[in-house]
């Protein structure tokens, strides 16, 4: 055989190994109707220790106007209607536990040293809404998603010690203009 010959043959055989291997392949598998999604998240979108935190007339308490704490969870569920376009839930909770520390409270009269506070605060978030995935079927798919749902909040603050004076050490300092009776 000719070198020319065998370059054809060899060539010939190449192609022929290839197509044929196209068409052993299965079909691609279709893509799941449903996508489920849990995680536990650590958020820094809290008061941040300090020697003084003052709080003068507020109606909302800064510890707990962030609406998360540093811990939390979420678990979400998708079902895909059609393509990339789906409808998706979505549950998470974040809750925050202020260690007691030092407290001061004021009022115009006076005010009220060597007491201690803690605080507790958790949110609960369920959301629904359309979420549309481009490119589903790649490892990198961008998405769009318009949720809406309800807040559920709780929260706790205590403060207690003596009814008396004494010298500021830092802590917290609450301060109210209306006198409260005793």
């Amino acid at each position: 055989m000719n070198p020319t010959r065998k370059t054809r043959v060899l060539l010939m055989l190449v192609i022929a190994s290839s197509i044929s291997t196209g068409f052993a392949q299965d079909p691609p598998a279709p893509l799941p109707r449903f996508e489920l999604f849990g995680g536990y998240s650590v958020n820094t979108d809290f008061v941040k220790n300090r020697p003084v935190l003052v709080i003068a007339d507020q109606k909302v308490s800064p510890f707990f106007s962030h609406g998360s704490g540093p811990t939390g969870f979420e678990v979400s569920f998708k079902r895909y209607l059609r393509g990339g376009l789906g409808i998706k839930g979505d549950l998470s909770s974040y809750s925050d536990a202020f260690p007691p520390g030092r407290a001061t409270y004021c009022q115009p009269s006076g005010c009220s040293t060597g007491l201690t506070f803690q605080a507790t605060g958790r949110a609960f978030y369920l959301t629904a809404g359309p979420e549309w995935k481009i490119r589903r079927d790649k490892r990198f798919a961008p998405f769009a998603q318009a949720l809406a749902g309800i807040v559920h909040t709780r929260s706790r603050f205590a403060m207690a010690g003596p009814n008396g004076g004494g010298p500021f050490m830092g802590g917290l300092i609450l301060f109210n203009q209306c006198r409260l009776s005793d």
